[in-house]
């Protein structure tokens, strides 16, 4: 399947592979050890942009545009599910410090892996 979007397809690619990596995280997200001049990233902006490109709330719509299947857009429903968990417990004004650290984090991190894998696994067979 050809791709509508592909360069939105990496970038979520990039959002998902930082939403699940905890190292990551810490160094850029809490430390502020940018790997370059002219570089930001934080939580906020990460599910931000997620949600602007349409892959969290209404991911199979989604399918074609920037996700290659049904599984994948269940997966990204999935990071969605544990993203409102985490929201709904802890409300959405917290530090990227205070929800790496909550129990809840582990789940976001686990569904952004799975989603991670699902789509980098699809781009290795030529799904896309």
């Amino acid at each position: 399947m050809e791709l509508e979007f592909p360069d939105m397809r990496a970038e979520v690619v990039e959002l998902l592979r930082s939403l699940a990596d905890r190292e990551y995280q810490r160094r850029v997200w809490v430390d502020k050890v940018y790997p370059h001049d002219n570089f930001y990233d934080d939580f906020t902006m990460t599910v931000n942009i997620l949600d602007d490109i349409r892959v969290l709330d209404e991911p199979e719509v989604q399918i074609g545009g920037v996700l290659a299947s049904e599984d994948e857009a269940q997966l990204m429903r999935a990071v969605s599910a544990s993203l409102n968990r985490l929201f709904n417990e802890y409300g959405t004004d917290r530090t990227d410090q205070f929800y790496i650290h909550v129990p809840e984090w582990r789940v976001v991190v686990d569904s952004a892996g799975a989603a991670l894998a699902e789509l980098l696994k699809n781009d290795a067979t030529g799904k896309r």
